[in-house]
């Protein structure tokens, strides 16, 4: 049984990664990967720095993903770790599910409808 977190920032302060204003400093698709322990960190800079922990995965093999850069007005390929990729292909059902949630309509009126 595999269990990937998105981590808190303030759940991971003593973890020895890089911190957020470091990693936004550098370009896009740049990441830190921290294996403490039984504990890994991946911080992944993307449109925000994203932190994730999972038990499972790692950050390898290292992808290319396409991303939109303003400054540029045009795609340019960036790094992505194998953990961010495993990430989005599993939320998509999340997000639909939350979507059903707030469709259905309940017939029977009542203080909890």
């Amino acid at each position: 049984m595999s269990i990937l977190l998105r981590a808190q920032i303030n759940r991971t302060e003593n973890c020895p990664h890089q911190g957020i204003k470091s990693i936004k400093k550098k370009s896009k698709g740049s990441f830190d990967f921290q294996n403490i322990k039984h504990l890994r960190v991946v911080r992944w800079n993307d449109y925000s720095v994203f932190t994730l922990s999972p038990n499972h995965y790692g950050f390898e093999p290292v992808t290319q993903t396409k991303r939109w850069l303003n400054i540029d007005k045009r795609y340019v390929d960036i790094d992505q770790p194998h953990i961010v990729s495993q990430y989005n292909k599993c939320m998509g059902g999340t997000y639909r599910m939350d979507q059903e949630i707030s469709q259905y309509f309940c017939s029977i009126l009542s203080k909890n409808c």
